[in-house]
């Protein structure tokens, strides 16, 4: 099931999830979640406008962040968005990890 943070804004609903797409064009945009510690600012403001754009991908930084400072919890919150971004990689890397599930491919290495 997918994650999703829902938000009403000003009379409108907002969506924020992410996908192996939405990640990519996050990537492709020089993003690196890595930098959270050493450039909050930057890497927060990037990662929650990232997370709007899915669902939301006319909207502007500006918006973003207008919705973004109106919030309580932002430390929660924040923590829920890096969630986001992180179960896309865990479904790209670990999602079909039990053996012997129906549908599942296998694979093996010779060396």
């Amino acid at each position: 099931m997918a994650k999703t943070i829902n938000i009403a804004y000003k009379g409108k609903d907002y969506t924020l999830e992410f996908n192996r797409n939405s990640v990519k064009a996050l990537e492709r945009s020089g993003f690196n979640i890595a930098e959270i510690a050493s450039k909050p600012v930057s890497t927060i403001e990037t990662l929650f406008h990232g997370a709007l754009k899915m669902h939301h991908p006319a909207i502007s930084r500006e918006k973003a962040m207008d919705i973004y400072d109106t919030l309580n919890h932002k430390d929660e919150l924040v923590s829920k968005v890096v969630e986001l971004y992180g179960s896309v990689v865990e479904e790209l890397t670990g999602a079909a990890e039990e053996a012997g599930v129906e549908g599942n491919a296998n694979w093996d290495a010779s060396f």
